[in-house]
């Protein structure tokens, strides 16, 4: 059995990867770690919107 395992650290500002690591060349965790960072921004508009 096989594991896949991708790790990266983002800068949440520019969605920019600082780091990243994958043992797998099926997985990129850079554009992983940018997408998410879209991902994180939009909940915390959705927060403070709703003032939690």
């Amino acid at each position: 059995m096989a594991v896949a395992v991708a790790v990266a650290v983002a800068d949440t500002t520019s969605g920019m990867s600082l780091a990243s690591h994958s043992n797998s060349p099926a997985i990129n965790p850079d554009t992983a770690a940018a997408y998410n960072t879209e991902v994180v921004k939009q909940k915390q508009k959705a927060m403070a919107a709703l003032k939690l």
